[in-house]
């Protein structure tokens, strides 16, 4: 019931950026429809390096569900198998250098794009609404910890009924979660199988990443398989001997091959049915769409 919480770490992340939307009041709006139903905000600065931080800030979440697992936590918490762990923290701090380069870039434009706003916004312009360039740049920030769920052993101390209760409370979340990391893991495959085999069939075309998001996933499948699951671990297994030396251009020039790998991920995609018996509560990120 515990074997899982051996074998991953919870990752705590929290990132922060001042939004970049204010209310208006529904009476500086001309409509003749009843003003309370209806609620209106503005957008304070039309800025590409602010767009360029939540683009950022997407990917990196992301990418992180393409590493870890689900479970039953709140949106931010990631559990994350201890393999994967450096890795990890190393992407998150890399990505903060990169971060602060963006948020440099921004800052460097905050003052023209206060006067374009205000020139666009006319009498919805606030300058309260445009804080100075110190309190701007505070209001971005990135935190990150790592912890683990164990009932506190002082528990024991206070109540030994108190401590059981508590402690086969927790056995039986991490079995649903054991549950739910198996079948996050199954529906995560199935779609990337099922994507390959259908942008495979016909004509169609395809992006390099096709074939790159697959292979991410082939590359940390046996660090996320903590529930040991088999079954799937076979058809991992014959999708990687599918792609063993495939790339995308190879794809795109050899229709035979096409053929016989869209003809694979189908077979495989039909066992993937028969094992697919739950949804998980939160899909599992895998890679971006074509």
């Amino acid at each position: 019931s515990r074997g899982i919480m051996d074998r991953a770490v919870c990752l705590s992340l929290e990132i922060h950026k001042p939004g970049n939307r204010r209310k208006v009041s529904s009476s500086q709006v001309e409509t003749d429809a009843d003003k309370s139903m209806i609620n209106v905000s503005k957008l304070l600065l039309d800025s590409e390096e602010y767009k360029a931080i939540s683009r950022h800030d997407g990917e990196v979440r992301q990418w992180l569900y393409s590493r870890a697992l689900p479970g039953p936590f709140r949106a931010g918490v990631y559990l994350i198998p201890h393999e994967l762990v450096l890795d990890v923290d190393t992407h998150l701090r890399e990505a903060g250098n990169t971060r602060e380069a963006l948020i440099d870039a921004f800052i460097a434009a905050y003052p023209a794009l206060e006067s374009e706003a205000a020139a666009k916004l006319g009498s919805l312009y606030d300058p309260k609404d445009y804080p100075a360039e110190s309190l701007l740049r505070a209001a971005f920030s990135v935190h990150w910890s790592y912890f683990a769920f164990q009932t506190p052993d002082t528990l024991r101390r206070i109540s030994t009924q108190l401590f059981e209760r508590e402690r086969d409370k927790a056995v039986a979340s991490w079995v649903d979660a054991t549950k739910e990391v198996r079948d996050a893991l199954r529906v995560g495959f199935a779609e990337l199988v099922d994507h390959m085999a259908e942008r495979l069939t016909g004509d169609k075309v395809f992006r390099n990443s096709l074939v790159e998001n697959f292979r991410d996933f082939l590359s940390t499948f046996d660090f996320r398989n903590i529930t040991d699951d088999a079954e799937l671990q076979v058809l991992v297994a014959s999708a990687s001997q599918l792609l063993d030396g495939v790339n995308p251009d190879t794809l795109r020039k050899q229709e035979g091959l096409r053929d016989a790998v869209a003809r694979g991920m189908a077979e495989i995609n039909a066992s993937l049915d028969t094992m697919i018996v739950n949804r998980p509560k939160r899909r599992l990120e895998i890679g971006g769409a074509e």
